[in-house]
């Protein structure tokens, strides 16, 4: 990956962590983190899953939020190729 690129990743997970941070502020979205965190503390401190169970479960929340996260830039990156789009098709920018 080349320099710019790199460039422009950083500037949208920039952009995409601070869209991130605004919507966390709406009572629905903090609740449903703080129950995401309850969750993972109780699957910490549950004494009746062992060791393999617990760690494949920390492993599926791990990869059930990096794909979220891929999820996301690509919404992301797609929301702004269609916005150019539809400005271009009213002509607003060429």
């Amino acid at each position: 990956m080349d320099e710019r690129e790199n460039i422009l990743q950083g500037t949208v997970d920039r952009l995409i962590e601070t869209a991130l941070r605004k919507l966390d502020q709406e009572e629905a979205i903090a609740s449903g983190e703080a129950e995401l965190s309850r969750i993972s503390d109780q699957i910490l401190r549950d004494t009746q899953l062992g060791g393999q169970h617990r760690q494949l479960m920390l492993d599926y929340i791990h990869q059930l939020n990096q794909v979220t996260r891929r999820q996301c830039r690509h919404l992301y990156c797609q929301g702004a190729q269609d916005c150019v789009l539809l400005l271009r098709r009213l002509g607003v920018i060429q």
